[in-house]
């Protein structure tokens, strides 16, 4: 049977490298490491991680991250801590003392 997660990778391993003395070379021609290199079984036994490029082999989705967003995003704007203006236009803005929209107060350069 294929392995298909990385725990059932990391306690197969565990199992095949410290209960019998096989060595790597031989863990590799099993059925279900077939076409997985010693040294990446070596590597994956040591660190305790599979290398991103052999997800697909071990059939396991990728690691994402997920970052959660408390809040909602103003209609009109790309950002949760986007400002609204007397106005009542949304606007993101870039000093902290800025109160109003970009239309209303527009920028006076020197």
């Amino acid at each position: 049977m294929p392995v298909t997660k990385c725990d059932t990778t990391l306690e197969r391993f565990i199992c095949l490298r410290d209960n019998t003395s096989l060595s790597w070379r031989t863990i590799a021609t099993l059925s279900e490491f077939h076409r997985i290199p010693p040294g990446t079984l070596s590597a994956i036994y040591k660190t305790k991680k599979v290398p991103k490029k052999w997800y697909r082999r071990f059939n396991m989705p990728p690691e994402t991250t997920i970052v959660v967003i408390t809040g909602e995003v103003p209609a009109g704007s790309q950002a949760i801590a986007a400002q609204r203006c007397e106005c009542g236009q949304h606007f993101i803005s870039n000093h902290p003392r800025r109160r109003k929209c970009f239309i209303c107060s527009a920028y006076r350069g020197k």
